[in-house]
């Protein structure tokens, strides 16, 4: 392991590195990513799109640091100056103490929580096995607008876990092959196989019966979304003008009008600047369309048919 002052932390040094704040996609315990998809984006070098909730990290970092250290007498800590790395993982806290033995991750959240989510606790355990701190004070602000603390003490029972996922992760970047363990979505098989060959794969029996759960699931959601329009309209009607329901006084549902959405004519704007439309358009990126033969959806209706 070796440090790196952060102005030197180049993206080449990123690139072959799983970087901690997605340990939890490791292990299919982080709400917004999956190991899949994390792979994809280390592959294809893409990074991921700076949220408005990024965006107010970024900003409110230094002050959350400031206010921890003025208003708790436990441990003073400094902004992080600079990346641990290895072979495989690069590690950027926020926040540490003069003698690095403990760290200070910082959040900030929408969410009202009195307790630091799942996906913050695997990052702070793998910034304590790369940096050697024994313990993390997470300080964050929820949606209440409060500071929030919390510690936990480094898990080394946890850091072979870490170690054996990340390596696997980062080897198989290499060879460009995907761990089959990760589990993907159509959007990620998409966009791991992104040319494909028109000669058929043979699926046997197991396909077969995937496409026709597949294809009742589709006809069951369809008849389920044409009972729930129908019921929709009932209320609708019972309520004619008025904005709410109510049951023995209690509000039930709700009627409100909304602002009609605004829409671009895109007719009249040609026809005004001619030509100008194509300069910014851009093309989003391929994707493939799951078709099922009708002959395929009528046989398994039947045969769901006939079972009852």
């Amino acid at each position: 392991m070796h440090t790196v002052e952060l102005p030197h932390l180049t993206p080449a040094l990123r690139a072959q590195r799983f970087g901690t704040s997605h340990t939890a996609v490791l292990f299919d315990d982080h709400p917004f990513q999956t190991a899949a998809q994390y792979w994809l984006d280390k592959r294809d070098g893409t990074r991921q799109p700076e949220t408005a909730a990024m965006v107010r990290g970024t900003f409110l970092e230094p002050s959350i640091l400031k206010w921890y250290n003025e208003t708790q007498n436990k441990y003073q800590f400094e902004m992080c100056t600079c990346a641990y790395l290895n072979d495989y993982i690069v590690s950027v806290p926020d926040g540490i103490t003069e003698r690095g033995t403990v760290l200070l991750s910082i959040k900030t959240t929408a969410r009202r929580t009195d307790e630091p989510e799942p996906y913050w606790i695997w990052q702070a355990q793998a910034e304590m096995m790369m940096t050697g701190a024994e313990l993390t004070v997470f300080a964050w602000l929820d949606g209440n607008m409060e500071l929030k603390t919390a510690e936990i003490e480094a898990d080394e029972a946890l850091f072979f876990s870490i170690t054996t996922q990340t390596r696997e992760f980062v080897e198989a970047l290499k060879r460009k092959e995907m761990p089959e363990s990760y589990q993907r979505r159509a959007d990620d098989v998409t966009r791991q196989y992104q040319e494909t060959t028109p000669v058929p794969r043979e699926g046997g029996d197991e396909a077969l019966e995937l496409v026709e759960e597949y294809s009742l699931c589709k006809a069951r959601a369809k008849q389920y979304k044409e009972e729930a329009d129908d019921l929709r309209d009932k209320l609708f009607n019972m309520a004619e003008d008025h904005e709410a329901i109510t049951c023995d006084g209690d509000l039930v549902a709700q009627l409100k009008q909304r602002a009609g959405a605004q829409r671009f004519d895109s007719k009249e704007f040609d026809l005004a600047y001619p030509g100008l439309r194509d300069q910014y358009m851009t093309r989003s990126s391929p994707t493939r369309v799951l078709t099922i033969p009708k002959s395929i959806i009528q046989a398994a209706s039947e045969r769901q048919h006939d079972s009852f």
